[in-house]
């Protein structure tokens, strides 16, 4: 990979040239203008060289940037390759015997068969719209975050629609009074495996006591899927998501609400 800090010197060098070439026409022509055109023209090509060496601050933050991410990803791998096979990288001497990696089954394309189907189909639109962009500073940044709030607006339009559901219980996560929030997950039949994370779901009335007695089985969800993205200025990674299970991508969120229509014991 290059180093992106080697290619500062070029730019500089590109600064004073654009600046030389500015000023040879102005030379020529000194003798027949006046002083107060040449002061007029002298300003503009100072602002002008200002305007460039601003470009190129805004460059060199990009490629800092660009460069700690380098570094980040690198660290993360040497500290995969070093920690023993017997326990999760960055363990210490009293880290317990790695978790079992949890099963599951392959999330299905189709936006609509799954929660995590919904997340990845919004991922990956994500990237298609900006794949090619960076997010930079100031004015740069500022539209990034405009170009993100369109996107949001637009696809969010084909990210609510109806569903069903095969869903199991994985926890009672709250109750209060008639409403109850389970964590549930989509479950695939045909392979007896989980997809993806779990994910809250509140239900209300006689829907959550029959939930709640039969924990152990698996249910039948008919609702509607409203799905949601909100474009927080303060996530551009996500590292910085509360919630990286929801990051679609700087600055997006995925959020939800279903409406339960009904519940069934699946057959």
């Amino acid at each position: 990979m290059l180093t992106p800090a080697r290619r500062i010197r070029p730019l500089r060098t590109l600064v004073v040239l654009l600046a030389l070439c500015a000023f040879a026409p102005a030379a020529v022509a000194q003798g027949q203008r006046s002083p107060n055109d040449l002061r007029v023209e002298n300003d503009r090509l100072k602002e002008r060289i200002e305007d460039l060496e601003s470009q190129l601050d805004a460059a060199q933050k990009r490629i800092d940037s660009l460069e700690g991410t380098v570094d980040r990803l690198r660290e993360q791998l040497r500290n995969r390759q070093d920690a023993p096979a017997d326990r999760p990288a960055g363990g210490g001497e009293d880290a317990g015997e790695a978790e079992p990696e949890r099963e599951t089954a392959p999330t299905p394309d189709a936006p609509f068969a799954s929660l995590p189907s919904m997340v990845m189909s919004l991922r990956d639109s994500y990237m298609n719209a900006f794949q090619n962009r960076t997010i930079g500073d100031g004015r740069d940044r500022e539209e990034y975050l405009r170009e993100v709030r369109g996107w949001a607006r637009e696809t969010v339009r084909d990210a609510r629609g109806q569903i069903e559901w095969t869903i199991r219980i994985v926890d009672v996560a709250d109750q209060q009074g008639s409403r109850t929030q389970f964590l549930v997950e989509n479950f695939d039949t045909q392979r007896g495996l989980p997809i993806g994370l779990p994910f809250p779901l509140e239900v209300v009335g006689r829907n959550a006591v029959r939930l709640r007695d039969g924990a152990d089985k698996l249910w039948t969800l008919e609702g509607v899927l409203q799905s949601d993205i909100e474009v927080d200025e303060n996530m551009p990674t996500i590292e910085s998501a509360d919630d990286p299970a929801a990051y679609l991508g700087p600055f997006a969120r995925y959020t939800y609400d279903i409406a339960v229509r009904s519940l069934r014991e699946a057959n």
